[in-house]
């Protein structure tokens, strides 16, 4: 539609995203001066300005079922057919000498048996269950060898002492089907059968263990290419009940880690992992004990450990003296959550319950260094009903007596002023209304009390253009503020804009509840803790006949699989990431958060905030800090607080990246992008108020540079079609042959330099 608005062409568009559809049509316009503060005011009234389109044609390769298909070049499907089962093992009480059943198949298909399997290939270990002074069962591996450390190498042990150059530590370790005086048996039809060298009986060096064929022993292999581990648990005698030791399964540890692959990526199984390291294992290099419950709670520790703390380290050192250096590993969510990794209510588990039930000294001490310092007063003789209270959370049990609900959403045409009805409730008291204007969770001070109402436009892709809150942030209206919020008195309250809905707005918007209500979790009377209530959004329609929710791209349910309960900002912002993405839009950046008159420690003037290339980002992490990105992403954050992601690592690196089902919803992550999705602005200009003059980078682009940001990565999307220097609006002439506008816009360059194709966008490798 076209009006002449003070002698000038206006476009007059629909929505934000409309700017975007046409693709190679250029509108050429005279900007509208609406006396908003900006570059656009420095424009004369004969400017003319083209509208820019774009055509990324990565859908072209990267949809489903094409020659690079998104979902196959990031599967994480492990490409092996191989597997084994261990059916039998007999133990020969008089020559100690022990006889393993196995067979080998089809990972996909156990009836297709595997023939021929070198035994070079193959590895065993074996150990027995047995008890210490405290009653703790612990894994004892028959097989050990000695490590001696390398001189050079620094011992820097987890308890402070340092390991001397040539001292030495034993080691479990397995034994290969090729071993000197083993018998290898291949039965010519995938079954085979291996008598190991080891005489069970008789083992006295390098550490004596005695034989007792009473109790549960184990024995694990390791096949090399196989799909997982295969083990059996037997008790030699055949008489005496079999114990169980069923303390974690790799399914809770793949929550995080996709699928351990650790040892070059064929150890697989963590009931292979426990055969070998416990507690009489040691690494000689560090000096540190590499028993499987002291070193999984050390290596999750990571960054809080004592040690670390005082500026030392948490090290291993692995095959070939590799250095595995944990200090910087952050776990995802409290530390307390034992049950993340131990649940005794899984079938699979049914010893998951011994962290609290049969306490371990070493285990508890892997993460409390001095648990009577932590005010673990009795340890290590706690009860089951102790350990469980000092491993509660909080927070977690506060935020379960508190429940957010939008009940209408009024005045929601342009130009009206929306009024939002709500109220906060208690599930665990018949739902209980709360007073949040006189009880004591909302009326702490400090900030301890926090509860917002947002408004935000349009759910197609969220710009908020309008709002007055720069850049691209919706309304937010204090509901604990009497002025704003009317009593209903019926439990429910009502707070009412005091800015109206843009009379440009379209389509639908939303309103969400975001806050913390204040906790007395140490029972002092004082609510001066925060608790993190789970968010809620409501649409409602602008110009709709009906609200129009915001596409679903990610399930919370997947993010709480590592971070258990995501809760960012303070606490504020709770397990909703549809409520993240109201703030964080495409159109967002961190120029408001950043200080003024300083150079920010990434040398850049903003850093977009849009949840589709931020959190990706994040997560990537930065090559040379375990991460994937050649270079990490910095975002300023309330009070210009620096928060550097660069040294963020994934539990299992690349494959957690690879992994977009792990977040996404479905198949939300591939191309094509709907047609609603907006480029991500880099630049906001000068003109924070509008979109308009932002430097963007294209949708599908922005996106896939957000992990893959080499020059390489970047030209290959320049050319299909990606801009990483997108303007919505140009001036039509460009001030220079070879200025900014005329090299970074859509189209062919001509004065680009030899070597450089034709559809090459200069600033996809040389942009800010």
């Amino acid at each position: 539609m076209f009006g002449i608005h003070h002698s000038k062409w206006e476009v007059v568009m629909s929505s934000q995203q409309d700017r975007f559809k046409a693709v190679g049509i250029a509108l050429v316009f005279a900007l509208a001066l609406f006396g908003c503060s900006g570059s656009n005011s420095a424009l004369d009234e004969e400017t003319i300005l083209t509208a820019q389109s774009f055509d990324e044609n990565c859908a072209l390769c990267h949809r489903s079922g094409s020659i690079a298909d998104v979902a196959e070049i990031h599967g994480t499907e492990s490409s092996s057919s191989v597997n084994a089962k261990i059916t039998g093992v007999a133990v020969n009480d008089g020559t100690g000498k022990v006889t393993i059943s196995f067979k080998v198949f089809d990972s996909e298909n156990s009836l297709i048996p595997i023939t021929g399997v070198a035994k070079a290939d193959i590895r065993f270990t074996i150990a027995q269950l047995v008890a210490d002074g405290d009653g703790v069962y612990n894994w004892q591996s028959y097989i050990n060898t000695t490590e001696v450390k390398d001189a050079g190498e620094p011992g820097n042990a987890s308890d402070g002492t340092a390991t001397p150059d040539g001292s030495s530590k034993i080691q479990a370790t397995s034994e290969r089907a090729n071993a000197g005086s083993g018998v290898f048996t291949d039965l010519l039809n995938g079954t085979y059968t291996y008598v190991m060298a080891l005489t069970i009986n008789t083992v006295t060096t390098p550490l004596a263990v005695t034989y007792d064929n009473t109790l549960t022993h184990r024995v694990a292999m390791q096949l090399s290419g196989n799909e997982s581990n295969a083990f059996y648990d037997f008790v030699p005698d055949g008489v005496t009940d079999l114990r169980t030791h069923d303390i974690a399964d790799n399914a809770s540890c793949n929550e995080c880690h996709i699928k351990l692959g650790l040892h070059g990526g064929d150890r697989i199984q963590i009931e292979l992992c426990a055969t070998c390291h416990n507690p009489g294992t040691y690494d000689a290099n560090s000096g540190n004990v590499v028993d499987l419950k002291v070193m999984i709670h050390k290596i999750h520790a990571g960054e809080e450990l004592p040690e670390v703390q005082a500026d030392g380290e948490y090290a291993i050192w692995g095959y070939g003296n590799s250095k595995h250096d944990y200090s910087t590993v952050v776990f995802p969510q409290d530390l307390r959550n034992c049950t993340t990794c131990h649940d005794g209510a899984d079938a699979a588990t049914l010893d998951g319950d011994n962290w609290k039930d049969v306490p371990s000294t070493d285990a508890c001490t892997a993460c409390h260094a001095d648990p009577e310092a932590d005010d673990y007063v009795g340890f290590p003789n706690l009860t089951a009903v102790q350990i469980a209270a000092a491993h509660a959370i909080p927070s977690k049990t506060a935020a379960g007596t508190f429940e957010y609900t939008i009940t209408s959403v009024t005045n929601t045409a342009p130009g009206q002023y929306p009024s939002v009805t709500f109220k906060v409730t208690d599930p665990t008291n018949a739902d209980a209304a709360y007073d949040i204007l006189t009880d004591a969770p909302f009326t702490a001070s400090g900030g301890a009390s926090s509860l917002n109402i947002l408004i935000g436009w349009e759910t197609a892709d969220y710009s908020n253009t309008g709002s007055g809150r720069t850049p691209a942030q919706p309304l937010s209206i204090s509901a604990l503020s009497s002025s704003n919020s009317t009593d209903n008195g019926d439990g429910t309250f009502t707070v009412t804009s005091t800015v109206a809905i843009p009379s440009t707005a379209v389509g639908s918007g939303v309103v969400a509840m975001e806050g913390h209500p204040a906790g007395d979790f140490d029972g002092d009377t004082t609510y001066s803790d925060r608790v993190p209530v789970t968010g809620v959004t409501e649409a409602f329609a602008i110009t709709d006949s009906s609200a129009v929710s915001r596409r679903e791209v990610v399930d919370i349910d997947n993010c709480n699989k590592c971070h258990n309960v995501l809760s960012l900002h303070g606490s504020n912002r709770t397990g909703e990431p549809q409520l993240c993405v109201i703030c964080h839009n495409a159109d967002a950046t961190d120029i408001g958060r950043r200080p003024t008159g300083t150079t920010a420690v990434d040398g850049k003037v903003e850093e977009a905030i849009d949840f589709k290339t931020m959190i990706h980002s994040i997560h990537a992490g930065k090559a040379d800090e375990h991460g994937f990105r050649e270079n990490g992403i910095v975002v300023y954050g309330y009070n210009s607080s620096v928060n550097d992601f660069s040294h963020v690592r994934l539990p299992n690196g690349e494959e957690n990246l690879m992994n977009c089902a792990g977040c996404h919803s479905g198949t939300t992550y591939m191309p094509p992008l709907d047609d609603t999705v907006l480029p991500t602005t880099i630049l906001t200009n000068t003109d924070l108020e509008s979109p308009d003059d932002d430097t963007n980078i294209t949708p599908t682009t922005a996106v896939c540079s957000s992990c893959h940001d080499s020059v390489y990565s970047k030209t290959h999307m320049a050319e299909e079609g990606g801009l990483f220097n997108f303007v919505p609006f140009i001036e039509e002439a460009a001030s220079s042959a070879n200025g900014e506008i005329t090299l970074c816009a859509p189209g062919p360059v001509a004065s680009q330099p030899g070597g450089h194709s034709s559809r090459n966008d200069c600033c996809s490798c040389h942009s800010i």
